[in-house]
């Protein structure tokens, strides 16, 4: 593998970034390779200390580079967490679809002169919803039945969305023409968005990493003792058969997602190889990220007692996302390698909201309008500064982390009350794995969080903006990707029933 470069600016070009942006540049704008992995929770790369060798190559973007090892992300689950990065804002009422006035990040880079270019292997981040905004090309299209059909029939999934693989070769396609520009002296700085989705179930098989990674062997191995003792309080009667029987579905499937991330990994490795080769990361930064994680398992899925009965067992705990706030499903990468940006580990609490602004300003660009986020450029220059809390928002609950204590905080709403929801408090220091609720047992801390999340909320209002109608095709595949819509119907009830409530007490 060709060594990538030391992408360094000259001391004289990092001072301004550090201190602020400034009008004389002294080297040309960077580009910026942006790579949201669907569904990539922090603890399962290599770089952020999993036993396997699942990620290699993000390893080494993390050891050349800056990595943030405590990242918040803003949901649970895909579209209201990429609204929210993609502008740079926190939600604090569900919103599927990107709202009027509030400026892209894509936006951003395209007024300031860059070329953007966006990827998605996620079919439900569509133009509809208006994430094609300030991109001049946007691909989110989905595959064709002939394709999907082809993709089951060679042992993949069936699914809707397309494999890194393929996407890595159309990206190379619409960068083809700069590469040709360049080698005639002329240069476009590019703003790249890839997005892969190929760590969202459901799973292809990847055989060819079965002896590295051996299906039965992700780690922790299931049951666990936790597991085990709510096994006994479930009462879900199958017999002891089916119960290893759905321990080892639960086990593979673990599997299958480090297969995934492995595969993902060597992609990337692929497609920045080529990159190398055709100079197109002479002056540029490459940032990786995830909306959100997966829970393989970790913790209870969100049911209501009558709910978790005749389950099955890998239905009962949580496989997947959404809902819940756990760290599983929050804690995510936050990787960046590149013009301006030092080797170094960086154990600060960060947010993905931080990931707009910090690249404008290593970009050296403007922000434009209030961001909630923000630039983590003194961070790298070894700035201390570290934020009071860290926030989620799902349509079932709300998540608030105190950074000084570890104190995690996690109120349901009405639609999460409805499905068994109730108030957690963690202290995630003492009890990382979040096996442990302290809800009842320290109302002091309890109060003081609370009122903390009613001021963010104040200080943070969203309007929600769910999209009025699905066409049959978004039905499939939101069902395909094991999404199935009634929560978000349900969510949009309450809230008018709230509104119709409010208008009458005023």
């Amino acid at each position: 593998m060709p060594a990538l470069r030391s992408l360094w600016l000259p001391a004289v070009a990092i001072a301004p970034l550090l201190g602020g942006c400034s009008d004389a540049q002294e080297t040309p704008p960077p580009d910026v390779y942006v790579v949201v992995i669907d569904t990539m929770r922090a603890d399962r790369l290599g770089c952020y200390g999993y036993e396997r060798d699942t990620s290699p190559y993000l390893d080494r973007l993390a050891r050349e580079g800056a990595m943030f090892t405590d990242n918040t992300a803003q949901c649970s689950w895909t579209k209201p967490s990429m609204v929210s990065l993609f502008t740079s804002r926190y939600i604090t009422a569900y919103q599927d679809a990107l709202p009027a006035g509030a400026s892209t990040i894509a936006e951003a880079f395209s007024a300031s002169g860059y070329r953007t270019i966006g990827v998605v292997g996620n079919v439900l981040l569509s133009k509809k919803a208006g994430f094609d905004r300030g991109f001049d090309h946007y691909d989110a299209r989905e595959l064709t039945k002939e394709q999907r059909q082809a993709r089951k029939k060679a042992g993949g999934s069936g699914g809707p969305c397309r494999v890194l693989a393929t996407m890595r070769e159309e990206l190379l396609e619409q960068l083809a023409p700069e590469v040709e520009r360049r080698a005639a002296g002329e240069r476009t700085p590019q703003f790249v968005y890839l997005h892969p989705m190929d760590t969202h179930a459901p799973y292809d098989r990847r055989e060819e990493y079965a002896e590295a990674l051996p299906e039965t062997g992700a780690v922790p191995t299931l049951p666990t003792a936790w597991h085990e003792e709510r096994l006994e309080t479930l009462s879900l009667g199958p017999d002891d058969q089916n119960v290893a029987a759905e321990w080892g579905v639960m086990n593979r499937s673990r599997g299958r997602y480090d297969w995934e991330v492995r595969y993902t990994d060597e992609q990337l490795q692929l497609f920045f190889e080529q990159l190398e080769r055709d100079g197109l990361l002479d002056n540029a930064i490459i940032a990786v990220v995830s909306d959100h994680g997966e829970e393989l398992f970790d913790h209870l899925e969100l049911l209501t007692p009558k709910e978790q009965q005749n389950r099955p067992l890998r239905r009962v705990f949580q496989m997947e996302h959404g809902r819940n706030m756990y760290e599983p499903l929050i804690g995510t990468p936050f990787i960046f390698w590149g013009s301006g940006v030092p080797a170094r580990v960086i154990d600060a609490p960060v947010e993905n909201i931080d990931l707009y602004p910090t690249l404008m300003h290593l970009a050296g660009l403007r922000n434009p309008g209030k961001l909630h986020g923000r630039s983590l450029v003194p961070l790298l220059s070894g700035d201390a500064d570290e934020r009071a809390s860290v926030h989620s928002f799902v349509m079932q609950h709300t998540s608030l982390r105190e950074t000084k204590t570890g104190l995690q905080i996690v109120l349901p709403s009405e639609l999460g009350k409805r499905h068994g929801g109730v108030p957690l408090l963690f202290d995630t220091e003492a009890d990382p794995e979040q096996r442990r609720n302290l809800y009842d047992e320290r109302p002091d801390d309890v109060t003081r969080l609370a009122a903390a999340i009613d001021a963010w909320r104040a200080a943070h209002p969203t309007i929600t903006t769910i999209l009025k109608s699905k066409d049959p095709d978004t039905v499939r595949n939101m069902q395909a990707l094991g999404y199935f819509g009634e929560d978000e119907e349900e969510a949009a009830q309450l809230e008018r029933d709230k509104r119709k409530k409010d208008a009458r007490d005023d």
